[in-house]
């Protein structure tokens, strides 16, 4: 008999979000290139908050984790890179990394911080 040890389990995955990946990158009027976000997925996700807190160093803020993000594991979601980006409601977070945990296949894990404001 084959089981699983899924320990994210769907009860715990109450949090929808949208996974964005940067597309093809445009100049405004000023010149800037700024690069255009599609919706790779939308999922339900565990989340687990941390202790998000900003630090000066070397002159500029640097961001802490804000949050770990469990989603499970299927052809979309192991494609997600640190360049993709989560909309979680209103707000707009940086993945900070991306594991597939213990190498099984059976969820992702996201890190994500809070991006700094210019």
């Amino acid at each position: 008999m084959l089981t699983s040890k899924l320990y994210n389990a769907a009860g715990k995955r109450n949090n929808y979000l949208t996974i964005e990946r940067a597309t093809d990158a445009t100049a405004n009027s000023t010149g800037e290139v700024l690069p255009d976000f599609s919706v790779l997925c939308k999922r339900f996700a565990s989340v687990k908050p941390t202790n998000g807190r900003e630090f000066t160093a070397a002159m500029t803020v640097q961001p802490m984790l804000h949050s770990i993000l469990e989603l499970p594991y299927d052809s979309t979601t192991s494609t997600i890179t640190p360049r993709d980006r989560v909309v979680m409601g209103s707000r707009t977070l940086n993945i900070a990394a991306v594991f597939n945990e213990n190498q099984n296949n059976e969820k992702i894990i996201l890190w994500i911080i809070e991006p700094v404001a210019t």
